[in-house]
């Protein structure tokens, strides 16, 4: 019995709705390759390169904070203390902080193509909690045009669930309601990084011995190959037998067989399969270890930062970011313009040296005032530094078109604050030439 049928005429064949009765873990999320493996979502993070990838995007995103905005005729502000992003932030149910609560967000996003969260709402509408549910577990179904979803817990009854019950961000959908499990998709290419694995694991388990045939002159009987074999292999397999002393009697001699994994380019097929699961989840290769080949993501520290935010995260965060805007807010909220923000500039920080040199133009052309640069390195703001600073030779834009009164009294002020900071500078001065008469 299929998973899927074909959903309303007219969106064709590529979308289809999950039988309500079907265990969609047997046929989606488990499913077999050519080499015979079976990979899930759960033994495909036993490839250290999967593991590497959806680590890093799980960790990344939990560490980022979310902040809620608000578009206004003025500009954007931000909206401190609200429900949503306490929720969010800091303790989304009694049981997880946020950083575990959106670990378990992304990981599943990232090995199931889903997250689903069951909302707990105040009698107002508030967002009280958010409890996240086990991927493998979860049913969906369209019923009369409505979206339901049914949970069926270890060892109890499919509990059903409405649509505005559950918060359900999903990954690349060929109909916008069920994601496509990045690794159904790749499992080939993931069974051959487990087998890979796998194939190194026996054979040093074997004391990275090569196969060996034991050859006698004449024919032995069934019960003799197989007496000879176990003894052989109970005396000289494995790590401990290590250079053990053996003796061969009635003419027996043992051939090595040539070494499987230098003869198949065994570290290779392993070097490529790492790079190939990177490609999987648009992680640049030496982020997760791969450091042989040259990377396109640009030189430095700080480029391969800005790629990384760029082509790996910017979806992934934009996608969460649109969930929670149209899940977790209120009509009353959307229609004031909330929405969600994360906060990248920690992955985007530069070096020291390159931040201050930054700072310095944003201050000196009026961007940004020292207390706001002060608040990026978490420092304390000090008084007079919410002022906004301009070069002495720039005024407004607006200034010409003023009245003559209000034009000189708007010079006047430009030329008090272009004293105030030639005196700083002034003193600076003296000081530092003091110090140098000191020495």
């Amino acid at each position: 019995m299929n998973i899927f049928r074909k959903a309303a005429a007219q969106l064709g064949q590529w979308v289809s709705d999950l039988l309500g009765d079907q265990d969609k873990s047997s046929y989606w999320y488990s499913r077999g390759t050519y080499s015979g493996r079976v990979v899930t979502p759960e033994t495909s993070m036993q490839s250290s390169a999967v593991m590497a990838c959806v680590r890093l995007l799980s960790e990344t995103e939990a560490c980022l904070p979310i902040d809620l905005m608000q578009k206004t005729p003025g500009g954007r502000v931000e909206i401190p203390n609200h429900p949503v992003v306490d929720v969010l932030d800091f303790e989304p149910n009694p049981d997880m902080s946020a950083v575990d609560y959106r670990m378990a967000m992304m990981l599943s996003a990232a090995l199931w193509g889903n997250c689903y969260s069951y909302k707990v709402r105040a009698s107002d509408g508030r967002l009280l909690a958010l409890w996240p549910f086990l991927p493998d577990r979860m049913k969906m179904a369209r019923k009369n045009g409505q979206i339901w979803y049914g949970y069926q817990p270890q060892g109890g009854p499919i509990q059903e669930f409405a649509a505005d019950e559950i918060f359900h961000p999903r990954t690349l959908s060929l109909d916008g309601m069920f994601g496509l499990s990045p690794v159904t998709l790749h499992r080939q290419g993931i069974g051959v990084a487990l087998d890979a694995e796998e194939l190194a694991g026996r054979f040093f388990g074997n004391d990275a011995t090569p196969g060996l045939i034991l050859e006698y002159p004449q024919k032995l009987s069934a019960p003799a190959k197989k007496d000879i074999l176990e003894s052989f292999n109970q005396a000289h397999e494995g790590i401990g037998n290590k250079f053990r002393a053996g003796i061969a009697e009635g003419g027996l001699t043992v051939k090595t067989i040539t070494m499987p994994l230098k003869d198949a380019e065994f570290l290779e097929t392993r070097k490529f399969q790492r790079s190939e699961i990177a490609s999987i989840y648009r992680i640049p290769p030496h982020m997760i270890g791969d450091v042989d080949r040259s990377t396109s993501w640009g030189t430095g520290i700080e480029q391969m930062s800005i790629g990384f935010v760029t082509f790996t995260m910017l979806p992934w965060l934009t996608m969460l970011e649109k969930q929670f805007r149209r899940s977790l807010l209120t009509p009353a909220e959307k229609q004031k313009g909330f929405y969600f923000k994360h906060n990248v500039n920690a992955l985007l920080r530069g070096d020291y040296k390159t931040r201050m040199e930054g700072y310095a133009i944003a201050i000196d052309r009026g961007v940004i005032n020292p207390n706001e640069a002060r608040g990026f390195e978490d420092l304390n703001p000090y008084k007079g530094g919410e002022k906004y600073r301009m070069p002495l030779n720039i005024g407004f834009a607006d200034a010409a078109a003023l009245p003559p009164e209000a034009a000189k009294l708007k010079l006047l002020e430009f030329a008090r604050q272009a004293e105030e900071q030639k005196s700083q500078m002034d003193l600076l001065t003296f000081l530092q030439q003091k110090d140098k008469r000191v020495q």
